[in-house]
């Protein structure tokens, strides 16, 4: 159950040097990363759809987002060789 403390919190992972690249763009327009997320949250509620500008995402982008979350979570994979690695991509498509 939500604390009055942490209500309405968010917790994200990213990288480093993305995180200060984008809180520069941020500052210089006046934002803060708060007032995007919660921008961005309200869009998603309004439509009840992703903006379809962030859907167009480089998929190169939205895969490695996704390998970094599993690896922050422990649900990476380890492979023995380059062929068991490869069966694993082309099982999973």
């Amino acid at each position: 159950m939500p604390t009055k403390e942490n209500n309405g919190r968010i917790n994200a992972r990213i990288d480093p040097e993305l995180k200060a690249e984008g809180d520069a763009v941020l500052n210089e327009l006046g934002y803060t990363p708060s007032t995007l997320i919660t921008v961005l949250y309200k869009t998603l509620v309004r439509n009840k759809a992703i903006p379809r500008e962030m859907t167009m995402l480089d998929p190169l982008d939205i895969a490695t987002a996704q390998a970094h979350d599993e690896i922050a979570n422990g649900e990476d994979k380890e492979f023995s060789n380059v062929d068991a690695l490869m069966k694993d991509l082309h099982d999973a498509n």
